[in-house]
């Protein structure tokens, strides 16, 4: 079995104290009911979005104790220095909606402040975390703004209600309107071309279609999906330089060619970092124990997992590497820690032991595609939380 990819960690950035991303802990099941045991907690996901020249925004969660959250830039693998934002008043109900920063520590946010009347309010932020101007608008007006989207010479943002519109947000936050968008009614996306992309619907053939137009401009470019696969884009990921659509089909990455079929795809059940090298996990043909696959460095062979290859199949997951062998977690529900297996690379088990409550923690644990995670260049940017950081792994496709 040959990946179809190749990929390059991007960035490791420590957990606060080491490093600048404060680790929060959520539940790894949401439940009314209190469970018998200790809860089982995992990092809450750090919001990660890939800019069409490469470079990578990060937002963390919300520091318990500040309430701030740590927003880093990052340039050719170069982690900028924090910067921390958070609410100018005591809002319990205040988060970002959407954000976006340069090289120059300068950050842009959309922000939810409650009400009543709740506002959304766009804001300019400077490298110590102080406001440089803001500008905002009643929810659910015709002028709120949902969406912040990379420009070529400003910020770009689209508005809440139908009939949607694209505006510009120059450097003073003077808000100026560009053109309307018709049937945008998801998330939209822009690449260096000056392009701008979005998974439109047509209601007389319940088609759905991949839209580009130039911004600035009314003439449009329609790929029609095919039926059987458009559910590729239920959650899009962006575009590249050609226009071409990248989507996660339930932990598969997709990219669509012209005809509106995908013409690359790569499962990535769950990704892990061993010093540069990364590796991929994905479902065994058979239905027990999964494949884990190298992405760097090339050479190395994949390697069949299966603990428990004589009984009934399992849901395993890959959960890192231990010397030469790999680590595999099983769990049968997400109330309890389940169970370890550590697996040679021959595929024998030499080890089985339950799983410790913090087993979430300890281990790696896959955030997630979502949101703008594609180059220019077509790579696609996925992130994972470790033990000690949150890794940034970029995939380029083999084709």
């Amino acid at each position: 079995m040959v990946a179809p990819a190749s990929a390059t960690l991007l960035a490791t950035i420590p957990w606060a104290p080491a490093g600048p991303l404060p680790r929060r802990f959520v539940p790894v099941r949401l439940s009314s009911i209190k469970p018998s045991g200790p809860m089982l907690l995992r990092s809450a996901p750090s919001r990660v979005r890939t800019l069409p020249d490469g470079a990578v925004c990060v937002l963390s969660a919300p520091d318990e104790e500040s309430g701030r959250c740590a927003a880093l830039h990052v340039d050719a693998g170069h982690v900028g220095e924090p910067v921390r934002i958070g609410p100018e008043r005591s809002d319990p109900g205040w988060q970002i909606i959407d954000f976006l920063g340069g090289g120059d520590g300068r950050w842009t946010v959309l922000e939810l402040l409650p009400g009543p009347p709740d506002r959304v309010e766009a804001r300019g932020i400077a490298p110590d975390g102080t406001t440089i101007w803001r500008s905002g608008a009643t929810a659910g007006s015709p002028e709120a703004l949902r969406q912040l989207l990379p420009g070529a010479d400003s910020v770009l943002a689209v508005s809440d209600l139908a009939p949607r519109r694209l505006v510009a947000i120059d450097a003073e936050g003077t808000i100026a309107d560009v053109q309307a968008l018709a049937d945008a009614d998801g998330d939209c996306f822009t690449n260096g071309r000056g392009q701008l992309g979005f998974v439109g619907f047509d209601q007389s053939t319940e088609a759905r279609s991949w839209v580009t137009l130039d911004i600035g401009d009314d003439p449009r470019h329609s790929v029609a999906l095919a039926a059987e696969s458009a559910w590729g884009l239920d959650l899009p990921l962006g575009m590249d330089a050609l226009g071409r659509p990248y989507g996660n089909r339930q932990g598969t990455l997709v990219r669509f060619g012209a005809d509106g079929r995908p013409d690359w795809e790569l499962e990535a059940g769950q990704l892990v970092v061993e010093g540069d090298d990364v590796w991929i996990s994905q479902a065994a043909e058979s239905g027990h124990g999964i494949v884990a696959i190298p992405l760097t460095p090339p050479e190395r062979a994949p390697a069949a997992l299966d603990p428990e290859p004589e009984g009934t199949a399992r849901p395993w997951r890959l959960a890192g590497l231990t010397r030469d062998a790999f680590v595999l977690h099983e769990r049968s529900d997400d109330a309890t820690p389940g169970t370890l297996a550590t697996v040679a690379a021959d595929g024998s088990r030499l080890d089985t032991s339950r799983a410790p409550e913090d087993v979430w923690l300890r281990w790696f644990d896959l955030q997630l595609a979502r949101g703008a995670a594609v180059t220019d260049d077509g790579e696609i940017d996925l992130a994972t939380r470790g033990p000690d950081a949150l890794h940034i792994v970029r995939v380029t496709p083999a084709s």
